[in-house]
């Protein structure tokens, strides 16, 4: 029977579970967008194809999430995240050589991105919260700033996001226009890693001082719980910037300035306003799955079945999110190249997709809940603990 609590204590179930809705978000988008041959006519492909671009936003969210909670948890933090981060770049460019029909062996993707991220976080840990912070949004006004410079199409292809036949070659993929590139994707980890100190803040206990110190790390006047009000905050950001360009005012129209105010939906490449609102999305659920297992973990005696039915939905959702790793990394191969080499590649109807994407689906997760039961040895991240503890 599968139960919200997993056999390592250190494991939040809210934050599996979040995980896990990314995974099935991520298998919903790339399986309609690799066989639907109706995504520019079909409003409900198309709004699950919107939905699935949250699945890279909350990967690397939760990742910086995650980071930020080893401090408290694990000894030789810092060797252990960089040491994880080296093993997650490697895990991305095997993965560029198991699908050449979508990258090429420079391609910089979502895993090359966690990985680096995990790297540079024994910088990140010594930073002060403010600091950290204006780090953040530096990052993304750079990102304006190098995007302009390079004259990056506001529309990028999947050739030019794996292409190195350009001025910077591979350079310019890990730091501007890869799929996943540093500029601004650095902002969403540090975003997460601001969100787990909150989190870590919130709960420490009264005579723990040592972690209230290091908790002060938070942004200012955003603790105890209140990472709904900093998605709040980055909401309203992304609010201000596209209603400036939607006003009509002639700058926000013009380089560089199109890129601080131009809402474009879509994130190749990620523009101002999206980097704020997919920061803002990421978070607020962050903040609703800690919430909702604040409530599983209580008990209500007045109404026992819902406690029963929160702790089996954040259980079952927790199973995909512990193996994400490995989904990620399997999925690819295992559906992607099939559908290219076999002549499937946008050739189904709606229903035939919705059918095979809800097989998929299916699949996965009971494969993961099973996998479940041995603690999901022999996987990529049972590896990546064996090999940094």
């Amino acid at each position: 029977m599968l139960r919200a609590t997993a056999p390592n204590k250190e494991r939040i179930a809210g934050i599996d579970a979040l995980r896990g809705l990314a995974v099935l978000l991520m298998l919903t988008q790339h399986i309609i967008y690799w066989v639907c041959s109706e995504l520019r006519t079909s409003f409900s492909m198309q709004a699950f194809g919107a939905l699935g671009g949250l699945a890279a936003p909350l990967f690397i969210v939760l990742a910086g999430t995650g980071a930020a909670l080893a401090e408290r948890s694990r000894k030789e933090v810092d060797r252990m995240l960089a040491g994880r981060g080296v093993v997650i770049i490697g895990y991305g460019y095997a993965l560029n050589l198991c699908a050449p029909n979508w990258f090429d062996p420079e391609s910089w993707y979502v895993l090359h991105m966690i990985g680096l991220s995990l790297i540079l976080t024994p910088v990140f840990r010594r930073l002060p919260g403010a600091l950290t912070g204006a780090l953040l949004i530096a990052v993304i006004i750079v990102t304006a700033m190098l995007q302009s410079l390079l004259g990056t199409p506001l529309f990028l292809n999947n050739w030019q996001m794996a292409s190195t036949s350009l001025p910077g070659g591979a350079l310019r993929l890990v730091l501007v226009e890869g799929f996943f590139p540093v500029f601004p994707w650095i902002a969403f980890f540090l975003a997460g890693f601001l969100a787990g100190r909150i989190y870590r803040w919130e709960k420490t206990t009264p005579g723990r001082k040592s972690d209230r110190e290091k908790a002060d790390n938070a942004l200012p006047g955003q603790r105890r719980g209140r990472l709904w009000k900093m998605a709040a905050v980055f909401f309203g950001v992304s609010a201000v910037l596209s209603g400036i360009y939607l006003a009509g005012f002639e700058f926000a129209a013009s380089e560089p300035w199109l890129r601080f105010f131009r809402p474009v939906p879509g994130f190749y490449p990620a523009l101002a306003p999206v980097t704020f609102f997919l920061i803002a999305a990421a978070l607020f659920l962050l903040s609703v799955f800690l919430r909702f297992q604040k409530h599983s973990d209580e008990s209500d005696p007045a109404n026992p079945g819902r406690s029963f039915v929160a702790d089996r939905f954040m259980a079952l959702l927790a199973c995909p999110g512990r193996c994400s790793l490995t989904i990620l990394m399997v999925h690819i191969p295992l559906i992607r190249e099939p559908v290219v080499r076999l002549g499937y590649w946008r050739n189904l109807g709606v229903f035939e997709t919705m059918a095979v994407t809800v097989f998929f689906l299916f699949v996965f997760l009971l494969a993961a809940v099973w996998w479940r039961r041995v603690d999901f040895r022999y996987g990529a991240e049972w590896l990546l603990r064996k090999a940094f503890p």
